[in-house]
């Protein structure tokens, strides 16, 4: 305990991406009794302690495939989880028995580990998530709002339109091997579809989140395609969406490559402050904007807009 908490990525999930949260690292498997006996009180305390800046990632050993996404249907496990195979993650943090967990605080330092099954609705569970939840609160608050790398700049923006290609999905989807946006962009680029779009307003790629069903944490549409002046002659398969007028925060990601870097911004604007972004957010529509900063996927820059009131 107290030594850093060995860096990883599985499935385009990497630790980096929560730092300033608190991690409820958890190894499992289906065919583990304990860890399947666990899954209830985990999944019940992520729902409770998610607004306190609380995070469960479980990685699962599993080899059989069909096995681990049968279960994760079947038992509707609500939380980020991704399958690790090779058992390389779980190697560095030397846990070979399962269930195995633990608790990484907001400057990615291991603070505690359970070996074994755990009722993570326990009040002393709790109390100890809480305690790191809140500790150094004040100070991370005044690093969001100092950070002048997510200090947004705030425009008011006219309606507009967007025509590409829509695909249901949710932020804890895109966390898991089945996401959909990465096959998205895949389809966008591999089909040709921007070519066939009409009545282009620019030659900017514009990714529209709409359609919230209730915020961050929900379902939404998500829309790829381009601004356009007109829904007119629109190909098979793409769709056109107005995007409301009203006020956004604009943040611009790091240069980097196009998987990290979004995503990466995303998440720490998940996490800022409501006087942070400008604003409550609205959940109307988002979106990011790939201009000609964006030509080289590998070391882009993009907008992303965000709607306040």
């Amino acid at each position: 305990m107290g030594s850093a908490a060995p860096a990883f990525s599985v499935e385009n999930v990497r630790l980096s991406q929560f730092r300033g949260q608190v991690i409820v690292l958890n190894f499992w498997a289906t065919w583990c009794s304990p860890c399947v006996q666990e899954i209830p009180s985990l999944v019940e305390m992520q729902r409770r302690m998610k607004a306190k800046g609380v995070t469960v990632i479980a990685v699962s050993v599993d080899v059989d495939e069909n096995a681990y996404r049968q279960f994760i249907k079947n038992h509707n496990v609500n939380l980020l989880t991704v399958r690790d195979p090779s058992g390389k993650t779980n190697a560095a943090y030397g846990t070979f028995k399962f269930p195995e967990s633990y608790i990484i605080d907001r400057k990615g330092i291991i603070q505690h580990k359970f070996l074994g099954a755990v009722d993570w609705t326990d009040q002393q569970v709790i109390d100890l998530l809480n305690g790191l939840s809140s500790q150094n609160g004040a100070e991370q608050l005044r690093k969001a709002e100092a950070d002048n790398s997510m200090s947004p700049k705030i425009v008011e923006q006219p309606e507009f339109m967007v025509a590409g290609i829509a695909v249901r999905t949710s932020n804890a989807k895109e966390m898991t091997a089945d996401g959909v946006i990465g096959k998205q962009w895949a389809r966008l680029l591999q089909e040709g579809t921007l070519a066939k779009i009409p009545n282009k307003a620019d030659a900017s790629i514009v990714a529209v989140y709409t359609d919230y069903a209730s915020d961050k944490d929900g379902e939404y549409t998500y829309l790829l395609g381009a601004r356009v002046t007109s829904d007119k002659g629109l190909p098979a398969g793409v769709i056109a969406k107005k995007i409301p007028a009203g006020k956004f925060a604009v943040f611009t990601t790091e240069k980097g490559p196009a998987s990290k870097v979004v995503p990466e911004t995303w998440i720490r604007i998940n996490s800022l402050p409501k006087s942070a972004v400008g604003g409550d957010r609205v959940y109307r529509a988002d979106y990011e904007v790939y201009d000609e900063r964006a030509r080289d996927p590998q070391n882009l820059q993009a907008d992303i807009y965000v709607g306040i009131r």
